[in-house]
């Protein structure tokens, strides 16, 4: 299966994010399961999107928004530095996506 970074592919080259949140609903989410191995595009391949590298799930789960610590903002990339804004970029404290957590 494929995930794409469009706005973090950077940090993911480089090797500087190792988290995403996505607003997956339950039934696609099980498609990563823990250990499986998946490869990371810039953008969907169907838009012209090209391959990065392979990366491997090591956590996956659902956090609201609202619960997110500055070492979870770290590990989403450098290119967030204010967690408040990070929050509401993202649709408000109150909002509860999948954590997919990866290694490389």
């Amino acid at each position: 299966m494929i995930i794409s970074f469009a706005w973090t592919s950077g940090a993911i080259r480089d090797e500087t994010k190792i988290a995403t949140r996505r607003f997956w609903n339950d039934e696609y989410a099980r498609r990563f399961p823990v250990g499986s191995i998946h490869q990371a595009y810039d953008k969907s391949p169907r838009f012209g999107g090209k391959f990065i590298r392979n990366i491997r799930i090591t956590h996956l789960f659902k956090q609201p928004l609202g619960e997110m610590t500055d070492q979870d903002l770290k590990e989403e990339g450098p290119y967030w530095k204010d967690l408040n804004e990070y929050i509401e970029m993202m649709g408000g404290p109150e909002k509860v996506p999948w954590v997919v957590k990866f290694s490389y």
